[in-house]
């Protein structure tokens, strides 16, 4: 009987594979990195497009306020009590003897989709399953971006054409930076 032992060589590519899994986890770590990146700067660039200089996604005005609507949005109501150098002071009273709300909005009559702002406050970024998109806290506000839409017939909730240029510049940017 041979007592004698023969040894097995083993290799194995373990780092490799371990190299090769760390890989994939460290691009989906800069992928979900870059994209709430761009939809970050995305809603704020949505947020300054809409609610302050009244553009839609063409980047065109999306309309003007009615003189009526822009009673309400300034205060401008008859009984409306004004200062010496005719600003008003406070907004009046209802038939019901309430104080009417002051909105502190200008005079300006391009709409810019907000009153109270709560809806450009609302807008944030949300995880989807390709990854972020914008949208609200609260289902109302979306009903009000959808009603908005409507009442303009105009695209206004989505990337405009210079915006998409900012998130591609943005995108190539972050990408130079990773492979540095």
């Amino acid at each position: 009987m041979d007592n004698s032992i023969t040894m097995i060589s083993v290799t194995s590519n373990t780092s490799q594979v371990i190299a090769k899994v760390l890989a994939k986890v460290q691009s989906t770590v800069n992928n979900d990195t870059l994209l709430r990146t761009l939809a970050t700067n995305q809603r704020a660039a949505m947020k300054v497009r809409i609610h302050i200089d009244g553009l839609d996604a063409q980047d065109k005005p999306i309309g003007t306020y009615s003189k009526s609507y822009m009673t309400v949005r300034t205060g401008a109501y008859k009984n409306a009590k004004k200062t010496k150098s005719g600003k008003i002071k406070n907004a009046g009273v209802t038939s019901k003897g309430k104080a009417r709300p002051m909105y502190n909005r200008t005079s300006d009559t391009k709409v810019v989709a907000s009153l109270t702002r709560q809806m450009e406050n609302d807008m944030v970024v949300v995880p989807t399953a390709k990854g972020y998109g914008i949208g609200y806290n609260n289902p109302e506000n979306y009903k009000k971006a959808g009603y908005v839409e409507a009442t303009y017939r105009k695209s206004i909730f989505k990337v405009s054409p210079k915006e998409r240029v900012m998130l591609i510049n943005t995108a190539k940017e972050i990408a130079g930076q990773n492979n540095a």
